[in-house]
């Protein structure tokens, strides 16, 4: 069994109790990184509803295919 796993039936002295890491500050980004990302972000909102609808259809497609590679457990 994993270290996050959980068996299907377990007592409240075998559950791990170890707290989250905190979350960092998000770094600013400057210089070639700030001008990628600005052009990128400039790009997604000026997609015409046809590339938006071609790129829905290909994740879709992805999502699909992963979760027949992903196997669930409750």
């Amino acid at each position: 069994m994993r270290k996050n796993e959980l068996p299907l039936h377990y007592d409240n002295e075998q559950i791990d109790t170890t707290m989250a890491c905190p979350i960092r500050e998000t770094p600013i980004l400057t210089g070639e990184d700030a001008i990628r990302f600005e052009e990128m972000r400039l790009q997604v909102e000026n997609m015409s509803e046809e590339q938006r609808a071609k790129n829905r259809k290909e994740f879709e497609k992805r999502v699909a295919k992963a979760k027949k590679l992903i196997q669930f457990c409750l």
